[in-house]
């Protein structure tokens, strides 16, 4: 009976952890990279992919912003974007784009981007409390 209960709890617990670690699905729609329909701050979105060859553009996180808070860009122009956390865990989402890179805590990621319609999109990091925390910012894409 002990060996009943002791593999019954083994399972139970077995099946929690493998449901506490279920992907997230993402979304996409025709005209940009880093398409992604998940707004969470799980972190455990990935990155995404760089172009070879694409400018950089360094942003900088941490104590709840970023900087550049401005970020200029030409429509249809592939860019690496190199986001350094300065002390937690951030990421940079945008605005009708998704989830483009995630930094660990004093780690610096790549993560690609392109958006080939002009106009104004807003980022922020996705960190619960950090968007309410003045964690924003625009990047201007001009044709």
């Amino acid at each position: 009976m002990r060996r009943i209960i002791t593999v019954t709890l083994l399972l139970v617990v077995g099946t929690t952890v493998l449901a506490a670690c279920g992907s997230n699905s993402s979304s996409s729609s025709g005209g940009m990279s880093g398409m992604s329909g998940n707004n969470d701050s799980s972190g455990m979105e990935k990155n995404q992919p760089v172009v070879a060859g694409a400018p950089e553009i360094a942003v900088q996180a941490g104590a709840l912003s970023f900087e550049p808070k401005k970020i200029s860009l030409t429509a249809g122009q592939d860019v690496t974007l190199a986001l350094t956390s300065t002390d937690i865990a951030h990421d940079f989402y945008v605005d009708g784009v998704g989830h483009v890179v995630h930094a660990a805590a004093r780690k610096t990621a790549m993560g690609g981007l392109m958006i080939d319609k002009a106009g104004t999109y807003k980022f922020w990091c996705t960190v619960k409390g950090h968007k309410e925390g003045g964690m924003v910012g625009t990047i201007t894409v001009k044709v």
